[in-house]
């Protein structure tokens, strides 16, 4: 569901395009097939802000969990059979990327079974962006120093790269 007219936001096209695909991939996993998952987009006139929607109809977040859901390594219980989890790191990450474009996001749920919809609210750009302008501009924000400590070669590893993306240096140690 898309407006009329274009709606600009001044950002990193590439990490605001794997924050949507993050919430898409989620969206897809835990929506059961015949499920529906819907996409909105929406200015926020008096908010001056861009509303970007992920709904679907799929598992759904249970209260206890959606409090700390956009923490690093977060997940919901999937018993033994971890067929649908991944490291944990997707919404933690989508978070980082939002807040360092001046953003925010929220998640809903109804609970298990009732879906749930993720809003990301970023700031309408002050004037339009020049059609010819070859790449996104760099996303300010503070550079840290992160150590990460994970037994796990392929987890650490793709960690690695994704703080380093966002523009932090990073060590690792097994």
């Amino acid at each position: 569901d898309l407006p009329d007219a274009p709606v600009h936001v001044e950002g990193d096209r590439t990490r605001l395009a794997q924050v949507l695909g993050n919430l898409l991939s989620n969206a897809i996993k835990f929506t059961e097939p015949g499920g529906r998952i819907e996409v909105s987009v929406r200015e926020q006139p008096g908010a001056k802000a861009v509303r970007l929607a992920v709904r679907d109809t799929g598992a759904g977040i249970e209260p206890a969990l959606a409090g700390r859901l956009f923490q690093p390594f977060s997940q919901g219980d999937t018993g033994l059979v971890r067929g649908k989890g991944g490291l944990g790191l997707g919404l933690a990450l989508s978070k980082a990327l939002v807040e360092l474009h001046d953003g925010s996001i929220e998640v809903a749920s109804g609970g298990a079974g009732r879906g749930s919809e993720f809003v990301v609210m970023l700031p309408v750009c002050a004037e339009r962006p020049a059609a010819a302008s070859g790449g996104a501009k760099p996303v300010a924000q503070k550079r840290k120093r992160i150590l990460v400590v994970e037994d796990n070669d392929d987890a650490a590893e793709t960690l690695r790269v994704a703080l380093e993306m966002a523009g932090h240096h990073v060590d690792v140690a097994g």
